[in-house]
Parts: structure tokens; sequence; C-alpha cells
């Protein structure tokens, strides 16, 4: 026995982090159960081997439960309080795995009940974490106990630390399905102060609320996602939740629209920035058309609709389409003739003066829309800025205007070293950088490699170059006035509204 047990160790150990690493614990009880002195003087040998064999008394109680679970149950309790704290955590998490042979027998209940006195005693965050992951697992094997076993939990998690919360998001991602209600609550409720360095957890709890939100009643993990994240500013952002981003985005026109609307009609910067964040985060390139969601709109005046509508240009004037698209939605849920009037207002200035090509755009194409408010909207907006131009034309050449020389060249050099910063640090993250290699050209129409062959031989590869252009546009006064532009997003953003 100690032979077999010390190789099936060592695998074990051996084996690391990786999630395979149990599948040899598998016929290890298997083999224990084909002769039933082997669980007793296994465990014989772990109580007396420190830890050497320690790893293998949760299976080896396993084993023996399938022979006799009542005897192997008072064997785990009685080694639940040994003085060896290792040995204890593992009896304490054997409470949950045993195979118990009936559903509705009562050796199940025995066991939550030395649960429920341990939790009383203990104040170690890793042993209570132990205690929570066994109280569910004896949940699974008889349900009825689903009261005692939230109540265990709630206490637990109260008591609990960092280890303790990391074993509820343990809960979350791979038992989603199986929590009750009341305990999902309790758990969520907890997960809220989860630490925001802690990415294991995170990605746990991100597993979860996708899955919340992609279900009949998404409100759980809205409410959730408020609450963290207006609670860690600054230490906490949703580009630690990829699959809530990307579940926000595949239903865009439902859940993102909503959220969006909510959350900018309630102006917290921490909840207000995460539309662009996942925008960014998600790497959408392109504008993506936002829309006002109606029924968060129901019953609020129309200040509160000019409010959102300065929200959307102070958190997306970058995403100039997206922001046009959410006051063009607004436009239309108002009746009130000068809020249309000063929404249309905002399409064009700030944002058709600052971004001529994309908004103009899109507004025209907006034109032809069935909605008659929008159409009228866009054609004001256009009309005015044709009017704009007109104006700016006519002044003809201002001297006063034009920077000096010296200027202009300290401004292209100044931006070349910033073009060239960003550069670096996209280039330190790229994953071409170790699959390419890199070479600077200073002139020429073509490059010319040499590519080795077998027997010694080499080839003459000519590469001609291609012309790659790429354009962007630059909001028009973050050049001309930078400090009054910077100024008036500052105070779209940071604005509050009485409630």
């Amino acid at each position: 026995m100690p032979e077999v047990m010390a190789c099936v160790q060592h695998l074990y150990r051996e084996a690391g982090e990786d999630l395979a690493a149990g599948l040899i614990l598998t016929p290890y009880v298997d083999f224990c159960v084909a002769d039933a002195t082997r669980p007793q003087e296994a465990i014989k040998l772990i109580e007396t081997s420190g830890d050497k064999f320690v790893d293998l008394l949760t299976p080896s109680l396993i084993a023996g439960s399938r022979i006799d679970t009542e005897y192997y149950l008072k064997e785990a309790i009685r080694l639940s309080i040994h003085q060896d704290a290792t040995i204890k955590e593992r009896a304490i998490f054997s409470l949950g795995r045993l195979e118990y042979p009936f559903k509705e027998g009562d050796l199940p209940e025995k066991a939550l009940t030395k649960l429920e006195h341990a939790i009383e005693k203990e104040n170690e965050d890793v042993l209570i974490a132990v205690i929570i992951a066994s109280a569910f697992g004896l949940y699974e094997k008889q349900k009825s106990l689903d009261d005692r076993v939230t109540m265990l939990i709630d206490t637990a998690l109260i008591k609990g630390g960092d280890s303790a919360l990391y074993a509820a998001s343990r809960m979350l991602r791979f038992k989603n399905y199986e929590i009750p209600e009341l305990l999902l609550d309790k758990l969520l409720h907890h997960l809220r102060r989860v630490n925001p360095a802690h990415r294991r957890t995170l990605n746990n709890i991100d597993y979860r609320l996708q899955e919340l939100l992609a279900g009949e009643n998404p409100e759980k993990a809205i409410r959730f996602i408020e609450e963290l994240l207006t609670a860690n500013t600054g230490t906490l952002s949703i580009e630690t939740f990829d699959n809530v981003s990307w579940e926000l985005l595949r239903n865009k026109d439902g859940l993102l629209n909503r959220i969006m609307t909510k959350w900018f009609l309630g102006g917290e910067r921490a909840l207000c920035k995460v539309i662009l964040d996942i925008l960014i985060h998600q790497d959408i390139s392109h504008d993506l058309p936002l829309a006002a969601d109606p029924k968060e709109l129901y019953g609020i005046d129309s200040n509160r609709i000019f409010f959102l509508a300065k929200k959307a240009i102070g958190y997306l004037f970058f995403r100039p389409v997206t922001a046009a698209s959410i006051i063009l939605s607004l436009i239309q849920y108002t009746e009130e003739k000068e809020t249309k009037k000063a929404l249309t207002e905002l399409l064009f200035d700030p944002l058709l003066i600052n971004y001529p090509g994309k908004v103009e755009n899109y507004l025209k194409e907006q034109i032809n829309s069935e909605i008659d408010a929008i159409k009228i909207a866009c054609e004001e907006a256009i009309a005015t800025f044709e009017q704009y131009k007109h104006e700016l034309q006519s002044t003809g050449d201002i001297p006063e205007l034009y920077p000096y020389q010296s200027h202009r060249e300290d401004y292209h050099r100044h931006h070349f070293r910033q073009m060239l910063e960003v550069t670096k640090r996209a280039e330190e993250k790229s994953i071409l950088g170790g699959l390419v290699s890199k070479a600077v050209i200073l002139y020429g129409r073509s490059s010319i490699v040499y590519v080795y062959k077998s027997k010694g031989k080499t080839e003459r590869v000519e590469t001609p170059f291609h012309h790659h252009e790429f354009s962007f546009e630059i909001p028009r006064l973050s050049v001309i006035t930078p400090f009054e532009f910077e100024y008036m997003l500052h105070v779209f953003q940071a604005e509050k509204i009485q409630a």
C-alpha cells in the first residue's frame, strides 16, 4: 500500500495546477475499494506520515464511504479536529465529498452539523473556504438541506476573507445551475467586497455575470456591476469583465442601450465611462450606433433628457457617430420644441463643428429616416453647418490666425514625439515582435532577401513595396482651442442634476 500511495502522490503533485491532475485519483479510489482493508491502512499511513500522503486523505475517505459510509463519516469527523492543520482541512473538505448511500438519509445531516459547529470556532480564512465548499457539496447530495447550507455559507462569508470569497466565486462559475436563488443572492451580496487585485476570483464572477445577463432576468447582474464598480472607483473597471462586455455588445439593442440610458441619467462617473471602456476594450473600431431606451426615459422631464445628451457627448465625444445616434434617438422621445431645438444644436456644436466628415455623413444617412422628428433635426443641423462653413469662407485670410513657421515646426516635432511614444508602447504589446524581424528602409521600391534552401543553395526573393494609407478625423477644436475644448468635455462629464 505505501508504494502505491507514494506513486499516486508523486504523480498528483507533479501535475501541479493542471486541471487533469485529479484524474489520477479516480483509479486510486477504485484500487482502495477493491479491498476493504486498504482505506483503513491508507488513513493510518496518512496520520503517521505528516504531509507525505496528505493529498490522498480525501480520496481514501471517499473509497471507504463506498464500503461503510457511517464508519468513514465518523473517521472524517474525527480527523476534522486533528492537530495537524492540513489533515484537519482535508477531512473537513471530505465531509462534502463522501458517497452517502441514501439521498434522504441522516448521514449528510450529521456531516452538516459538524460543519456548523466548525464554523462557530474557526476563524482561519483558508479553513472557512473549505467549509464553504464542503457545505455546498452536502447540498448537492441532499437538496432538502438548502436552508441550512445557505445560512452556513452566509455565516462563513461574513467571517471569511479573500479565500472564502474565492470559494464562493468557484461555486458561481462551476455550480451555476444548481445554486438556489436565495444562496445566489447571498453569494452576490458578499462578493461585492472582492479584492480588485484577485483576478481569479473576478474571472469566476465574470463567467456567472455573463450567464445572468443572457438569462431572462439580468437585473441581478446589472445591480451587482453597479455596486461593484462604484465601490471600487479607480481600482476596478469593466475591462476586467471580458465576458460581461461581450454579452452587452452582443445584446446591444437591449442591454447595452438600457444600461447606457440608465447610467448616463444617473451621472455616476464610474458607470458613465463603462460604455466607452467597453467599445475600447472590445476593440470596436467602427462607430457603433446606440439609442436611448424608452423604458428608462419613461416619466422624465426635458431637463433630464438634455442632461443625458450632454453625458453622451462628454463620455463618447471621440466616438462622434455613437454620440450623435444617442442624441437623435432622444429627439423622438420629447414633444417640447425647445428641447428638440437644444438637442439639434448639440448635433451642430460640438459634433458637426469638430467632426465635419463622420457626423455629416451619418446625419445625411439619417435624413431618410421614417421618423419625422429625426429627419427634421438632421436637415436643420446640416443646414446650420453649411451656413457656418459659408461664413468661415467669407472672412477670407486672417494673417493673425496663422501661427509662425517656427511654432508650426515646434508643434509638428512635439506631435511626432507623441506618436513615436504611442508606437513604441504598442510594439511592446504586439505579438508580432517575436515572430517577425524589423528593418528600416530609407528609400527604394522593393526589398530583397535571400532564402536558404537545401544543400547550401540560396534563392533571391524580391518583394515590391505597396502603398498603404490610414486616415482618422481629430476634433478640430482640440487644435484650435484645446483648453476650452477640454473644459467643455470635463463640464459635460462632471455635471450633476438634482433628483
